[in-house]
Order: structure tokens, then sequence, then C-alpha cells
């Protein structure tokens, strides 16, 4: 036989914790009965409380359904949470699923269109499902099946444009390594990024933009150095500056040493 150690009364909930270790839900009425360190039956105590904790649950699963789409783990979780006996969790979740409340499928179907829109890639999207405890192969065949390769070439193109404008001041190199990165992180497959960036970002383009930010910020370092002050203390005032706008150490360094450079010759 199990022991009643502990006994909790809410006005939501009454609980009963047994042999210190399990906290199990229970009718009112039953509840009032018992005592601390009663030996008790627990299947009995769950058989005579179940059509009142069945109602219960049921009702609180409908609510915590109207407020956004479940899928079956989340359910379960929500009402273990609730300290319901297994058997009245299983029999509403099933109750759920009969009234098609509750489709898993449909769950990833929605999760992945709007993760799509996001332009989140295939890879995060799954992984994402399957940390919630969604069947991994549902959740592979439905990914695939509501978004399609072709899609996400489409959204990874567009993400690839997006990043190519935000990071404007970096050098080629230093952005296709961001773009790519980011790319990856955000779920793309690294293949495929590859397969795709360079169709969309050039080397030449970014020569032609990296050679107007340089004129920038050689206009900036000249506007101190023509007032006479070294160039080593303009250099703590510029960097900063463009640090602050997103300017690369990389396109700064390089427009430091040229000017170096050019002093150097002309001295």
């Amino acid at each position: 036989m199990d022991v009643i150690t502990k006994i909790t009364k809410t006005k939501r909930e009454y609980n009963v914790t047994i042999n210190d270790e399990k906290v199990l839900r229970l009718e009112k009425k039953i509840i009032n009965k018992l005592k601390l360190e009663d030996e008790v039956d627990i299947d009995e105590l769950i058989k005579e409380s179940y059509d009142d904790l069945y109602d219960t649950a049921l009702n609180m699963a409908l609510n915590y359904l109207s407020y956004a789409m479940r899928y079956e783990a989340e359910i379960l979780d929500y009402l273990g949470k609730k300290h319901f006996p297994d058997i009245v969790i299983n029999d509403v979740l099933n109750r759920l699923l009969e009234l098609k409340y509750v489709n898993d499928e449909d769950y990833i179907e929605n999760f992945t269109r709007s993760k799509s829109a996001s332009l989140i890639g295939r890879n995060k999207i799954k992984n994402d499902l399957i940390k919630k405890g969604i069947d991994v192969s549902l959740v592979l065949k439905t990914v695939e099946k509501c978004f399609s390769m072709e899609e996400e070439t489409e959204n990874l193109s567009e993400f690839i444009l997006k990043q190519d404008k935000k990071h404007s001041e970096l050098f080629y190199r230093e952005k296709r390594d961001k773009i790519i990165n980011s790319a990856v992180r955000k779920g793309y497959d690294y293949k495929l990024v590859n397969s795709v960036i360079d169709d969309i970002i050039s080397e030449d383009e970014n020569i032609s933009e990296n050679t107007k930010l340089k004129e920038k910020i050689k206009k900036r370092f000249y506007k101190y150095l023509n007032k006479g002050e070294e160039i080593e203390k303009v250099k703590y005032k510029v960097f900063p500056f463009f640090y602050a706008k997103g300017y690369s150490e990389e396109i700064l360094s390089s427009v430091y040493n040229e000017i170096l450079e050019e002093m150097e010759n002309e001295g």
C-alpha cells in the first residue's frame, strides 16, 4: 500500500502527495475523506475521482486550445503539470483527437507556413518541431510536403538580398562569409547556400561599392589630418565613428594603411 505524505487544497486544485514523490490530483470529496499517513490504493482513488477529473481536465484542455493551436505532447505536458492521473490525461487527449481539436500534422503545416514566411530554413523548422516532442518521421514528411525545395530556395534568395544590403559596408569576402553563417543559423543547408549566394552577390559589384566606402572613410581621416592632427590620434577618432555605423575592422584598417603609405610616399 502507498502512504499519503501531504495534502494540498487550493481554490483550483486538490492534491495528495504519495510516498513523498508522486503528486496526484483528486476530486474534492475524495480528498476531504483522507488524512496524512493514510495507507491508500492509488488506483482505487483515481477510479473514484475519474468522472470529475475527466470533465475538469477536458474543460481545461479546451480552454487551453482556445488561445492557440496545440500539439499532442503539449497537451500531455499541460495536463501533467496540473497533476491529473495518466489515465485521465490520455483519455482526454484521445477525445480531443477524435474531435480533431488536436492534430500534429495540421500543427506542423501551420508552424511551417508561419516560419517560412519569416524566411526560416527547413533545417531549423524541422529541428524546432522535433524539440517540441513531435514524432520525427511525421515532422520530416510533413515539412517536406508543405515547404518544397523550390520555395526554400526562393526564400533563401530573398534572405541573401536583405543581408547583402544590411552588410553593404563589408568587403566581399567578409560579407559573403557573414551571410553564409547567418543563413545556416537561419536553418538553410550549407550546400544550398553556397550554390545560391554567388548568383546573387558578385565580387565586381562589391569592389565598386567598397571603393565608395573607402573614399568616405578617407574623407573623414583627412578632415582631421588637414588640420595638422597626428594620424594615430585621428585613428582613434575615425575608427569608433565608423564602428558605430557597422563598418568592419578590415575595411577601416585597409584605408588606414593606404593613408600611411600615401603619407610615406609624400614624405
